[in-house]
This record gives structure tokens, C-alpha cells and sequence, in this order.
């Protein structure tokens, strides 16, 4: 039976599948019978499989076990799924948010729903970055073609640009402390990233869906290259694209 998830992966990547072989580090008949004859690798070479392609190894093979999923065979790196954003406890991401010692990153489109949840958000993160936590904050462009996509989609034209712009005004006063960075992005957002230390909420986007009734999923990091390290990867991806904050 083929594996059709594999072999769109590929497609995806640009990659020809003897060409994925060799940069896994095995030939190209073997890959070839990943695709076509279903076959599944051993679990270290999936997992090379997995980071070339940047698709998680239990969606390419839903059945391979190993060191990064437990044995109802979730990956370990699992915590909790929220149906809904708005679902989480307050408490959970101000107790995230206080316990980060080494890093908070957060990727979203405004992000105000931190301050209308909890007014202190500010404070807290202006006392963490003085206590040296690194934060890093991506959030989108008020004027960015994506943005104005993205409010069409929700019927926010106009709400969402306003959002975007009291974001960056008030997340901007932290940046004045060392360690403490915001970047706007003009790029489509697919879904917010919340990290704090090995602690990682993901609120998923959905088309037309307004982002707290969109899922939201708590992962900690417990394996390396697993569920967490992908999403984190694909914050690296975004930082390096946003750009130093300029509200207009």
C-alpha cells in the first residue's frame, strides 16, 4: 500500500524521492519503497526523514513507535488539547509565563488577548526580561497584505489592523530593557506560538474561525527533534523573516 502522506511530503519539500534516500542516508530504492510499497523505516532514519521534511514522524508513519511517543502512542511532547483557546484556564498562561527562567517567545497576530486577561501581563514580562529572561515577540504588521487577508476571512476589516497597532504600542515600552526584542512580520501566520522555557502553547488557525474559538495545544518538551522542537523551529523560521516593530 503507498504511502501517500510520504510521498506529498516529498512533493511538498521539491525533493525527488531517491534524492530524499540520499539525504537521509540511504539509497534511493529504499525511499522508493517507503513511498510505494508502504514500508516503514527504522526509527532513527524516520526520524532524519522527519526533520528533512519538517513533518512530524508519526503523520508520515502513523504506526512507528519509539523515544518520542508514549505508549498509547501519542507523542511524549503532548500535554493537553484545548478545543477551543478560550477553554484554557487564565491561570495556565500566567503560571507559564511567571515560571519562565530561560525564554519566552511568542508569535501571534496581536496577542492583546494577554492584556484584556490579564492587565499585568506587561509588568510581568518587564520584570522577567530584567531578571535576564530573553523574550523575543513577533506580531503582525497593522498595514501587511497578509493581515488585511486574514481580517477579511474573519469579517474584522478594519477591527484587526486597530488590534495590531495598540499591540505593538504596548508591547513596545519593553524592548527598552536589554533582552526584551518585538518584531512585526508580514507573512501568514498559520498558527500563535506561545513558548515559555520547555512549556509551548499552540493555537491552531482555522479559516474564517476567530483565534479563541481555533484549538489550542499544550506540548512540553520531553524528546529531541519531537512535536515541541518543530513548532520551535518554525518560531526560528518566522523571527529571522519579522522585522524590527514600526506600527505604521
Amino acid at each position: 500500500m503507498r504511502n501517500e502522506r510520504l510521498r506529498e511530503a516529498i512533493r511538498a519539500s521539491g525533493l525527488a524521492i531517491t534524492e530524499l534516500g540520499g539525504a537521509v542516508g540511504v539509497n534511493g530504492k529504499t525511499a522508493q519503497r517507503w513511498v510505494y510499497e508502504g514500508r516503514t523505516p527504522r526509527r532513527k532514519t524516520a526520524d532524519r526523514v522527519s526533520r528533512r521534511l519538517g513533518v512530524p514522524v508519526d503523520w508520515l508513519w502513523p504506526a512507528i513507535t519509539g523515544p518520542d511517543t508514549g505508549p498509547d502512542n501519542q507523542p511524549r511532547d503532548f500535554v493537553r488539547l484545548y478545543a477551543h483557546r478560550a477553554e484554557a484556564p487564565r491561570q495556565l498562561w500566567h503560571e507559564l509565563m511567571r515560571g519562565a527562567k530561560s525564554s519566552i517567545d511568542i508569535l501571534c497576530v496581536t496577542g492583546l488577548f494577554l492584556v484584556e486577561d490579564n492587565p499585568s501581563v506587561d509588568d510581568l514580562l518587564a520584570r522577567k526580561a530584567e531578571d535576564g529572561v530573553p523574550i523575543r515577540l513577533a506580531m503582525a504588521h497593522p498595514t501587511s497584505p497578509a493581515l488585511r487577508r486574514r481580517a477579511t476571512e474573519q469579517q474584522l476589516i478594519g477591527a484587526l489592523a486597530a488590534r495590531a497597532r495598540a499591540a505593538i504600542s504596548y508591547f513596545e515600552p519593553l524592548t527598552a530593557i536589554p533582552g526584551a526584542q518585538l518584531r512585526t512580520h508580514n507573512l501568514t501566520a498559520y498558527s500563535s506560538i506561545f513558548r515559555f522555557d520547555d512549556d509551548l502553547l499552540l493555537n491552531h488557525h482555522l479559516f474564517g474561525v476567530q483565534n479563541f474559538l481555533c484549538p489550542l495545544l499544550h506540548l512540553r518538551r520531553e524528546t529531541e527533534g519531537g512535536l515541541f522542537d518543530l513548532v520551535t523551529d518554525a518560531f526560528d523560521r518566522f523571527w529571522i523573516a519579522a522585522m524590527p516593530a514600526d506600527p505604521e
